[in-house]
């Protein structure tokens, strides 16, 4: 019995040290990192508006989309919901936008005007991920901006983002506990595109960096407060003590 309270206590300890948790998404500095993958999601025209890319490739390759009827299908002025997922299990992400504004994203599965996408990368299944960033980028002439507003990282509100030139705007994420890395991300917000120029502006960006292996065993068992933690340390002294005497 003790040597099984030996190994729980070591595994726990292990899983509370593995750099995967559930802080606070915040913004930070340029990290200075490599894309793996995200979501673009444009002015589109004919073509495709969302676009789920693997970066990971000398260009970026586009793995799923959506194209729902429409040239443009944006009205120009007017704010759309989004909403993005990653699962960090399976390693899917999914990206819904509410193209009939209904005010809910991703409620419409058929039909023309379909509103979410999703792709699995499967060798990022059980890994997390430390960074994000997200960009915008409009052009100066003709005028077409982008604005993003109520934006919601893992339930923390961060600050607005809009263009409207030709540069990109982009701001970049991390754990308000530094190194952390999420297994899960859910980014909603607003996305209002002021104008139209061109199939790919004005655009926003969203992407994922710097994966982390999670641990695989640590959904077997549930947290483990650090009373309990104590609970078993004091069974193994005791046990120990014994032994002595």
């Amino acid at each position: 019995m003790f040597k099984i309270i030996e190994k729980t206590l070591l595994f726990l300890t292990y899983s509370s040290m593995a750099g995967v948790g559930h802080a606070a998404i915040i913004s930070i500095p340029n990290p200075g990192f490599v894309t793996e993958f995200g979501v673009k999601v444009r002015n589109g025209l004919t073509s495709s508006e969302v676009v789920v890319f693997d970066n990971r490739p000398k260009a970026a390759v586009t793995v799923s989309s959506l194209n729902p009827q429409g040239s443009p299908v944006w009205t120009y002025g007017y704010s759309y919901v989004f909403r993005a997922t990653y699962t960090g299990s399976t390693g899917t992400l999914t990206f819904s936008v509410d193209f009939d504004r209904s005010g809910t994203a991703g409620d419409v599965t058929s039909g023309t005007r379909p509103e979410t996408t999703s792709y699995t990368f499967t060798d990022f299944a059980g890994t997390g991920f430390k960074y994000l960033s997200l960009g915008v980028q409009g052009t100066a002439a003709p005028a077409a901006g982008v604005a993003l507003t109520n934006l919601v990282f893992n339930g923390a509100p961060v600050s607005n983002l809009a263009s409207k030139a030709s540069s990109t705007s982009t701001h970049y994420y991390g754990s308000s506990n530094p190194g952390e890395a999420f297994e899960n991300i859910t980014v909603t917000g607003l996305m209002n595109f002021s104008g139209n120029s061109s199939v790919d502006r004005p655009k926003m960006e969203l992407r994922f960096a710097s994966a982390v292996p999670l641990p695989s065993a640590s959904a077997a068992i549930p947290e483990t407060s650090a009373a309990s933690l104590a609970a078993l340390g004091s069974l193994i002294l005791l046990r120990r003590v014994r032994r002595a005497v």
